[in-house]
């Protein structure tokens, strides 16, 4: 089937350079040109960059269709300023015209034709990538509006684009999420105690839509120490994110690196991670009948120093019980450093019968899965007992896999050695 522009745009390299003379093309204020008779050209050409074929792509596909004007915001977005990002930049130094003066310039060539195409289709009209038409595409299709939030890339592309950051933002909030928060506005006291959750929650999301739009939260928020709370919340949640995205990469590496050793390495998300399956014979992994399974548990770390714990959930912990030496704790303490397949390598530590290490906790874990106060217990300085809303984990600090972790390099002498 013939390939269409839209696929081009992902899978190839369209951007270029060519040399540009014409400053309606390059202006951040092009209409400044246009009723004036005086012939705005460069005195030298401009290095400039571009996309191929750009003007076809816009107002032959791009503009075809909803989808196709999504995934033409998608490369721009996506791929194109990141690769371009330098060059949305103002030269505010500008450059030499013919006429006499000299003239800012956006040395991204390319900026101004997304600018003043209709490429946006709704139903039979087309529309300039205006505030307006622009939510309304992106709302349409899921664009996240947090995308925004400290992405450089994309913040100076709509600057280019004329297109005003707030009033898109604005636009991504329901009327009806509007209208609370200018009662709230309107009503200090209502906002400083609410009790109502659905208007928590109503004002959560204007939070959650406007970032760090101070203007925007002022005019919807009085009450400070739920701002407060709301941004504790916020970065609770950011961290938990960025761990679980840690843990996910880390795992998978985990993963390829014991492939990589001769085991069979199949996922697990029961109560481990992998069901690591091979028999060792004179230090190498074979596979044949007698082949033995290994339960391995993944956890990652990022904290340093005397800081450092991993936790495992209660089902993890009574798994490793179970399981005892079939049962490995697999513990990357990656500190400040890059998860690559090299680091993960080299920092992983391997934790046999950590089971009998936590069977002291698991005595009591049936007991305090109803607890719903936080509870800390100790057995030891090295391993710790906490519930939290009523969710019970053991705390692995780094003693334990400084006492009994073994590295990468050791892994098959010890799995072979049954003690």
């Amino acid at each position: 089937p013939k390939t269409t522009y839209c696929e081009k745009l992902i899978r190839w390299n369209m951007l270029i350079y060519r040399d540009e003379v014409d400053f309606k093309v390059l202006s951040p204020d092009p209409e400044v040109y246009e009723d004036n008779k005086t012939e705005h050209k460069a005195t030298h050409p401009i290095r400039v960059t571009d996309v191929v074929e750009l003007e076809k792509i816009l107002k032959e596909v791009a503009y075809d269709s909803r989808e196709r004007g999504y995934k033409f915001w998608q490369f721009l977005t996506e791929w194109l300023v990141n690769k371009d990002i330098q060059r949305l930049e103002i030269v505010s130094e500008g450059a030499p015209c013919k006429c006499g003066q000299t003239h800012e310039y956006y040395p991204a060539a390319w900026v101004m034709l997304v600018r003043k195409v209709n490429w946006i289709r709704d139903g039979t009209p087309r529309h300039l990538p205006e505030a307006e038409h622009l939510a309304k595409l992106l709302q349409e299709k899921g664009w996240e509006l947090s995308s925004l939030n400290g992405n450089f890339g994309i913040e100076k592309l709509l600057k280019a684009m004329n297109v005003d950051q707030s009033t898109l933002k604005r636009l991504f909030i329901p009327d009806t999420v509007i209208n609370t928060a200018v009662v709230l506005s309107e009503n200090p006291q209502l906002a400083r105690h609410m009790e109502d959750n659905e208007k928590r929650n109503q004002i959560e999301q204007i939070l959650d839509t406007v970032g760090d739009d101070l203007p925007l939260v002022n005019e919807a928020v009085h009450d400070e120490k739920f701002l407060e709370e709301y941004k504790k919340k916020k970065k609770r949640d950011l961290t938990v994110q960025v761990n679980k995205d840690l843990g996910l990469l880390v795992e998978e590496m985990v993963g390829e690196i014991l492939g990589e050793k001769g085991f069979d390495v199949e996922s697990n998300h029961r109560g481990w991670d992998f069901d690591m399956t091979g028999h060792i014979t004179e230090l190498k992994v074979v596979q044949n009948s007698s082949s033995k399974t290994w339960r391995v548990e993944v956890k990652s770390t990022r904290t340093e120093g005397n800081d450092q714990g991993v936790y495992m959930s209660a089902a993890q912990a009574e798994e490793a019980v179970e399981y005892g030496k079939q049962y490995l704790l697999c513990v990357v303490p990656l500190g400040q450093e890059d998860a690559s397949p090299e680091n993960v390598a080299e920092k992983i530590l391997f934790i046999k019968n950590i089971g009998n290490l936590v069977e002291p906790l698991c005595a009591n874990l049936d007991r305090l899965k109803e607890v719903r106060d936080d509870i800390t217990a100790d057995t030891s300085s090295d391993l710790e007992l906490i519930v939290e809303d009523g969710k019970p984990r053991v705390l692995v600090k780094k003693p334990v896999w400084d006492k009994v972790g073994f590295p990468l390099a050791n892994l098959l002498e010890r799995l072979r050695n049954n003690n």
